[in-house]
């Protein structure tokens, strides 16, 4: 059956491109060469349609547009002016800045009415022995009006090109035609197979259409789950988080190799071998530090009955505590008052809970954090010793520092 000429279509496919491009993906190309082929006869001269503008000058306007939706992927671009045949750029690794300089070149008008017809089948003949890498896919892209063509039909030197090499060659002829039967000469050329299409010009006034038509026939995109630039089928990594760079298998770069990813690393060049924590850098360890008992189980007591005051006694032993503490900022402490039996329970409940304070207060004016010291008072409720004696006594009036690590 025969393929009308594509004009609202295109816009359909703009709109199933743009939905692919939203779910997520990466480009990669539909072929592995292009050429662009532009009439430059006598008849281009004419006006196309109602537009003010030459067929040629609609032309090449659509050719620089082209141009600058193309993604620079890894194909091979070549543009070539037609009647008379010249070669503007060859076959060359795309680079759409170098494309458009020569772009530019084309002509963007012709007087040249009579004498000089289209001979567009010979000229695509004559394509094919510039072409270097036939067995590729390749996308041969016509700007003509079809108009006043001799020699060979373009058409049937275009089924001769699709058996000669197979798989290998779709065509866009871009009709700028006036005229009906110019117009199915166009149109036929997109008749050899399957992948080729033919489109008239006036389908591309909108910018959207423009980016439908590269789409067509330049790339497609190939699922990124996880959107780091690595194909789901080389992705060895497929759950690398947002942001994060990523090596050519798709799994995120660890610079210091410390099994933090430099996304989340806060110390990206901590030395091998060092322990880290959640964000990379080296944790400090800790000497342990035992805890502190303040009694009077050898020598004097620390509190006196009655009171919460701290013996001078044992002023270096908490100030090697302080010590420990100022060089180990993350170190926390508990501090636990407790008295003997004298008294009532709830007095001596109390009475704990100062000299427990007496102790916190003796850390903070030697300079710690008070943020660091939690008090508890245990009144006469956790005996060391028997306080039916004075020594036990003396031994039960203490206080109990919990030194906690990080």
């Amino acid at each position: 059956m025969k393929r009308k000429i594509l004009c609202l279509a295109v816009l359909c496919v703009f709109a199933l491109y743009g939905a692919a491009s939203a779910s997520g993906g990466v480009k990669i190309p539909k072929v592995d060469n292009f050429y662009i082929l532009m009439d430059s006869s006598g008849s281009m001269a004419e006006e196309y349609g109602n537009t003010g503008k030459s067929k040629i000058a609609l032309a090449k306007e659509l050719i620089r547009k082209m141009n600058e939706k193309i993604p620079e992927l890894d194909y091979n671009g070549a543009l070539y002016r037609l009647a008379p045949m010249q070669r503007i750029q060859p076959a060359l690794p795309y680079e759409r800045s170098g494309m458009a300089e020569n772009i530019a070149t084309l002509p963007g008008s012709t007087t040249r009415w009579f004498g000089y017809p289209t001979p567009l089948g010979r000229d695509l003949n004559r394509l094919e022995n510039k072409m270097r890498l036939k067995q590729d896919r390749t996308a041969i892209i016509i700007f003509s009006d079809g108009g006043a063509n001799v020699g060979e039909n373009p058409a049937e030197v275009a089924k001769t090109l699709d058996k000669k090499y197979p798989d290998t060659f779709c065509f866009y002829p871009i009709s700028l035609a006036n005229r009906a039967g110019w117009n199915k000469r166009m149109q036929d050329i997109a008749e050899v197979n399957s992948c080729s299409k033919s489109y008239t010009a006036s389908c591309f006034k909108e910018e959207a259409a423009v980016s439908a038509l590269v789409g067509e026939i330049f790339y497609t995109y190939a699922p990124d789950s996880d959107g780091d630039g690595v194909l789901d089928e080389n992705d060895r990594c497929p759950d690398t988080p947002a942001g994060a760079e990523v090596d050519k298998f798709g799994c995120a770069l660890d610079g210091d190799n410390d099994g933090v990813i430099n996304l989340y690393d806060e110390c990206p060049h901590t030395p091998a071998g060092v322990e880290v924590d959640e964000k990379g850098c080296e944790v400090q360890k800790v000497e342990e530090h035992e805890d502190v008992i303040l009694s009077a189980a050898q020598g004097e007591a620390l509190f006196d009955v009655d009171k919460s005051t701290i013996k001078p006694e044992y002023a270096e032993e908490l100030d090697s505590l302080v010590g420990f503490m100022r060089e180990n900022p993350g170190v926390v402490v508990s501090v636990e008052g407790h008295t003997d039996s004298t008294g009532p329970a709830a007095y001596n409940k109390k009475l704990s809970e100062r000299r427990a304070e007496a102790v916190k207060d003796y850390l903070v004016d030697k300079g710690i954090d008070a943020g660091r010291i939690s008090t508890v008072g245990m009144g006469e409720s956790q005996p060391v010793a028997d306080n039916a004696t004075k020594a036990g006594r003396r031994q039960n009036r203490r206080a109990v520092i919990d030194v906690i690590s990080p």
